[in-house]
C-alpha cells in the first residue's frame, strides 16, 4: 500500500511541475584550478548582449570569458595592486566592468574591451578600503557599484565621474529593464531592497532562514528580461525567484556536487533573452546554467491526472 501511495504522489509531483515547467539543468564547466576554464573562487558572472559568459576570480585575480556554453574564448588579470577580483557587469556597447578591492586594498573600478584591453579605471574612494562588489550598467552607460562597506550604492559615468549616491547595505546589485535597482548581500541581513534609479527606496523581502522567501547569506542576484528577481541562497545552497516586488516564485537547488546541486552559490545572471539563468558556485568552483521548460501539461490533463489518482 506504502508504495502504491509513493507511487502516486511522485506521479502528481511530476504532473505538477509539467504542468507549471521549471529551470531545469542544461550545462556546466569549470573545476579548482589556474588554467584556461578552472576557477579559484569564482565570484562574479555576466552574460554579454552577444550570449557570451563572462566570470570573476576572487582569489584568482582574473576574469574569463567564454561562449554561452562554456567554451573558453580568452582572459585577462586585474591590472590594480594585489587584491581580488568581485564584480562583473557588461554594457550595451560590449564593454566589461569589473570591481576589485578587498579589505586591505583600495578598491577599484575598470572597464575593458571585450577581449580584455583595458580602457579606463577610477578609484572608489570611501571612508574605509575594499568597498566595490556588485555592478550593473543601464543601457545607457551608467555604472552602479554596491560599495558594501560604505554602505552605499554609487552612480557613475561610463567613464567614472561619480553622479550620486544613497546609503545602502548590500554587495549584490542587479538592475531591472525599468531602471530599478535591486541590491543584497549578507550586509544586507538577508533582505533584497529595491530602489528607483535615484536610490528612493521602494520596497524590501526576506529574513533569515530556510523557507520560501528566506536566505540563509544571500549573496549575488540578477533580475531578468520580465522582471523576475533571482537570488542565490547560499547557504541554502539553491537558487530563489520571485515577482518584481517580492512574491515567492521557485526555486531549485540543494547542496551537493552533481548536476542542478549547488554548494555556495555566488552570484546568478540571466541571459539576454530570459531563457539561460547562469549560476558561479564558489563551493564547486564551476559554473552551471539552466533552461526554462515550459509546461507540457495541459490543465484538462491534469485534472485527468488527479483523478486517476484519488
Amino acid at each position: 500500500m506504502k508504495s502504491v501511495r509513493f507511487f502516486a504522489l511522485t506521479v502528481m509531483a511530476l504532473a505538477v511541475a509539467a504542468a507549471f515547467g521549471g529551470w531545469v539543468y542544461e550545462g556546466q564547466w569549470g573545476r579548482l584550478g589556474s588554467g584556461d576554464g578552472e576557477f579559484n573562487f569564482p565570484w562574479g558572472v555576466a552574460v554579454a548582449p552577444g550570449g557570451d559568459v563572462y566570470v570573476t576570480e576572487h582569489f584568482g585575480r582574473r576574469v574569463q570569458c567564454f561562449t554561452s556554453t562554456g567554451y573558453f574564448l580568452g582572459k585577462w588579470t586585474a591590472p590594480w595592486p594585489a587584491s581580488s577580483v568581485q564584480g562583473v557587469a557588461v554594457a550595451a556597447n560590449g564593454n566589461v566592468y569589473v570591481t576589485s578591492g578587498d579589505a586591505q586594498y583600495e578598491a577599484y573600478v575598470g572597464y575593458f574591451t571585450s577581449a580584455g584591453s583595458l580602457l579606463g579605471t577610477w578609484q572608489v574612494r570611501g571612508r574605509v578600503p575594499g568597498a566595490a562588489f556588485g555592478v550593473g550598467v543601464t543601457p545607457a552607460g551608467t555604472v552602479y557599484v554596491a560599495e558594501a562597506r560604505d554602505e552605499r550604492v554609487s552612480r557613475y559615468t561610463s567613464s567614472g565621474s561619480m553622479l550620486g549616491s544613497w546609503g545602502a547595505k548590500a554587495d549584490g546589485l542587479a538592475l531591472a529593464p525599468n531602471g530599478n535597482v535591486y541590491v543584497t548581500g549578507w550586509w544586507a541581513q538577508n533582505r533584497v531592497y529595491y530602489y528607483t534609479p535615484t536610490g528612493s527606496l521602494l520596497g524590501s523581502w526576506g529574513s533569515k532562514g530556510s523557507g520560501n522567501g528566506q536566505f540563509d547569506e544571500a549573496h549575488g542576484l540578477a533580475v531578468a528580461p520580465n522582471g523576475y528577481v533571482y537570488v542565490a541562497d547560499r547557504y541554502n545552497n539553491r537558487i530563489q525567484y520571485f515577482t518584481p516586488t517580492g512574491s515567492f516564485l521557485g526555486k531549485w537547488g540543494i547542496r551537493g556536487g552533481g548536476e542542478g546541486e549547488f554548494y555556495a552559490p555566488w552570484d546568478v545572471r540571466v541571459s539576454a533573452d530570459g531563457k539561460r539563468v547562469y549560476v558561479v558556485e564558489s563551493g564547486n568552483h564551476r559554473v552551471q546554467y539552466f533552461r526554462w521548460s515550459d509546461p507540457f501539461v495541459s490543465p484538462a490533463s491534469l485534472g485527468r491526472v488527479k483523478a486517476l489518482l484519488r
